[in-house]
């Protein structure tokens, strides 16, 4: 009974909390909208979250991500190199992803001002969310692009440790070939 009162209690709480953000985030999305757009989105942080999917599969299949790579930095042995090119890396993937999130957020705000406006048709839902969906794609290549040089910059026995390290057993080799071979010839 204590615990089914403790569990309701913290949902709540959760709840509460979850619908002050998302107030505090509505609020400031149209704070931003009256504002100047470039200026809004130049001074804004900007944060997406990785799609958990691509990531878990990319690091389990002994695709790094360089963040990884460089907290492991000691138990891999980097070398100095490969640390420098590591940090590059991450600074230039997260410079990229804030720069596609910042066009993303206008997108997003465009579609929700076209909807609050009451100027929206099919033809203007369709070029926005086209236009949302290729930012998002864009953002997933750009991190999973990370994931594939920072394998480039390891060596065989640096993955073997860091697969030993994140608990990941060797990927199992599938013989099917997909539809996406066929079309590269791979």
């Amino acid at each position: 009974m204590a615990r089914r009162f403790v569990a309701i209690i913290a949902l709540g709480l959760a709840f509460g909390t979850g619908m002050a953000l998302g107030t505090m985030l509505r609020q400031d999305v149209a704070a931003t909208d009256s504002q100047d757009e470039d200026s809004a989105s130049a001074s804004t942080a900007v944060f997406y979250p990785p799609d958990m999917d691509d990531f878990a599969s990319a690091e389990r299949n002994l695709f790094p991500a360089p963040q990884s790579a460089l907290w492991l930095a000691d138990d891999l042995a980097l070398n100095a190199e490969q640390r420098r090119e590591l940090h590059n890396l991450q600074h230039a993937t997260d410079s990229e992803i804030t720069a596609i999130a910042r066009r993303l957020n206008r997108e997003e705000r465009r579609l929700d001002r076209a909807f609050a406006d009451d100027n929206i048709d099919v033809g203007r839902i369709d070029a926005l969310t086209s236009r949302i969906g290729a930012l998002q794609a864009r953002m997933r290549a750009t991190r999973l692009r990370a994931h594939l040089t920072t394998r480039q910059l390891l060596t065989p026995e640096q993955l073997l440790r860091y697969a030993e390290l994140r608990g990941f057993q060797p990927a199992q080799i599938d013989d099917a070939v997909d539809e996406l071979d066929l079309e590269t010839g791979r």
